[in-house]
C-alpha cells in the first residue's frame, strides 16, 4: 500500500497540499494501531512532509481529539 500511497502522492507532493484523514466506521477490529501509524508516518521522508499545509481529521475519537489538543502547541 505504501508504493501505491507513494506513486498517488507524487503527482501532488511538489507543490502544497492538504491531506484529510477520514476516521469514521472505524472499530476495534479494523482499525489501525498506532505503532502501524507511527511507522507509515516514518516511512515517508521529507519530501513528502514539507508541503503539507493542513491535516483534516473527520470524525475523530476522544481518544483522536485528545492527542491532538495535548500535542497542538508542539505541532506549530
Amino acid at each position: 500500500m505504501s508504493k501505491y500511497l507513494k506513486a498517488t502522492l507524487d503527482q501532488y507532493v511538489e507543490s502544497d497540499y492538504t491531506l484529510i484523514y477520514f476516521h469514521h466506521g472505524l472499530t476495534s477490529d479494523n482499525k489501525p494501531s498506532l505503532g502501524l501509524v507511527r511507522d507509515a508516518y516514518k516511512e515517508f521522508d521529507r519530501k513528502y512532509k514539507k508541503n503539507i499545509k493542513a491535516l483534516y481529521i473527520v470524525h475523530p475519537t476522544m481518544f483522536i481529539k485528545t492527542l491532538l489538543i495535548v500535542f497542538k502547541p508542539l505541532i506549530r
